[in-house]
């Protein structure tokens, strides 16, 4: 049996076009929104490790520790830590095939794509 890490480790970046596809599926959505979020999404890169979660937009990353709680056959719950403030947050990862989405609240949700390992010579 693999781990449920087997499905996170790695890198994973913002699908826009699955996302904003999904969005006006799901939501009625006025022009200045639709433009809004086809600016925001895409941007934004993940790379899991075992323990750790590197968030990266253009040359910024953030790095914050994660831990798994539960898995499922299509789902992964990690409590994620805000170093910040000391307090934890619960992210509910939900894969279709190649991609998992998150939820941003109601209908809304953000897709993520698997970005292919280089291979070093």
């Amino acid at each position: 049996m693999t781990t449920p890490h087997a499905r996170l480790i790695g890198t994973w970046r913002s699908d826009r076009l699955k996302s904003l596809l999904a969005m006006r599926k799901h939501n009625k959505v006025t022009s200045s929104q639709n433009t809004f979020f086809r600016r925001v999404f895409g941007h934004l890169r993940v790379r899991y490790t075992k323990n750790r979660i590197y968030f990266s937009i253009k040359d910024e990353t953030d790095v914050v520790p994660y831990k798994v709680l539960g898995a499922d056959d299509s789902s992964v719950a990690i409590a994620i830590a805000n170093i910040e403030t000391g307090r934890q947050s619960i992210a509910h990862i939900h894969f279709e095939g190649r991609r998992y989405w998150i939820s941003l609240g109601g209908f809304m949700r953000e897709y993520f794509r698997r970005v292919p390992e280089r291979r070093r010579r």
